[in-house]
């Protein structure tokens, strides 16, 4: 009772325990940072969010990636903060709205935004949110995109081939589920990077092109360099750690323990000569500084945008004294015809960055932070 401030992390509020004990007091104000972990309006973390936001006079939800999906994410983040004043009350309502319905199957539908969703949602959202940009309010070295193809061997491209056909096969005879999609399409990456996972058993194909130009770069970069290199499969976290082993590489990913994640992040900060970190995104991609490096590397490319841009923030914040680079090594063919799944989810990405630039225009000023809270009213 005599606690004025409270500080939890999402496993916390989502305690039942924990937040039936919360949702028992009053909160002048409740506020939601990283709020794209909100976005889904039947998650666990979105549901206590919304049970505490029935207990807060005032509310604030922040986040640096407001559509991590598509537009349909902002709905959530907003009705925690003025309970449907700003978009719809109701999130069925708000997506009949500015989203239509493609029937998967007899029991699964997906919704894809409308034609212009985005430019029709800015000025609802620009009434009621701050835009507040790294770069208008913190002086940081330049940071750079780089994009490195690696050409695909014959064995990769005949595997990808297959793969899309047989994908194509079952799609045509209406027998795929939504769940059996994702994992033809997750094969598709796998092969990329060199590896692919049958019947849960990993195969390395006999070369792989971007581990070699994964091992030119690092040549080019330097060895007493700290470099960070994301990975999406545990198969290329091994891999990598094996390949590299002259750099000393730590790794932060699911089959870790979090003690052991720890001693790992510790190492990569501290020991001069443990110079590379591999880690899958969801392990290392938020709350975390790792000023100390400035090369972000991709080896495997992720669709969700959020992970995407977390991650290479993690070198491009306060504290950066060097240029940072977030480098791309995107599987192609020699077919210019054909685009391998490496360039269509980072073009995917690409997207939804610019659909963010959609949602939340503008760039940041005294005089428009200052009009843009007056516009706020005293709920939110």
């Amino acid at each position: 009772d005599d606690v004025d401030i409270w500080v939890a992390n999402f496993a916390t509020v989502r305690n039942p325990e924990m937040l039936k004990a919360l949702t028992r007091r009053r909160f002048d104000i409740v506020v939601v940072d990283e709020a794209t972990k909100i976005k889904s309006p039947t998650s666990q973390s979105g549901k206590a969010a919304m049970k505490l936001s029935e207990r807060a006079q005032h509310r604030i939800a922040m986040t640096g990636s407001l559509s991590a999906k598509d537009c349909l994410d902002a709905w959530n983040p907003f009705y925690f903060a003025d309970r449907g004043e700003t978009l719809d009350a109701r999130y069925v309502d708000f997506r009949a709205e500015f989203a239509t319905p493609i029937r998967i199957s007899e029991h699964q539908t997906m919704w894809r935004p409308k034609k212009g969703a985005e430019r029709r949602l800015a000025p609802i959202i620009s009434r009621r949110s701050v835009r507040v940009r790294l770069e208008d309010c913190v002086d940081l070295p330049p940071a750079t995109t780089v994009v490195r193809r690696v050409l695909m061997t014959t064995e990769q491209t005949r595997a990808l081939k297959t793969m899309k056909e047989e994908l194509y096969a079952e799609l045509e005879g209406q027998d795929l589920s939504v769940q059996n999609q994702l994992a033809k399409l997750a094969k598709l990456r796998q092969i990329t990077g060199g590896y692919v996972n049958i019947d849960g058993i990993w195969t390395q194909l006999k070369t792989n092109p971007k581990m070699d130009e994964l091992e030119a770069l690092l040549e080019e970069i330097g060895p007493e360099r700290k470099v960070i290199v994301w990975s999406e499969y545990k198969a290329e976290i091994r891999a990598l750690l094996d390949r590299f082993k002259a750099r000393n590489p730590v790794a932060r990913y699911g089959d870790i323990p979090k003690p052991k994640q720890t001693e790992n992040f510790q190492r990569f900060k501290n020991d001069p000569d443990c110079t590379m970190l591999v880690s899958h995104p969801a392990s290392s991609g938020h709350g975390l500084t790792m000023t100390w490096a400035r090369y972000s590397i991709s080896y495997s490319i992720s669709y969700d945008y959020d992970q995407d841009y977390q991650k290479n923030r993690r070198i491009y914040r306060p504290g950066q004294k060097h240029p940072s680079f977030f480098i791309y090594l995107l599987a192609v063919t020699d077919d210019r015809k054909h685009r391998t799944v490496d360039q269509d989810m980072f073009a995917c990405t690409r997207r939804k960055a610019g659909m963010g630039e959609i949602l939340t225009p503008g760039r940041f000023n005294r005089a428009a932070y200052e009009a843009a809270v007056g516009r706020l009213s005293s709920k939110t």
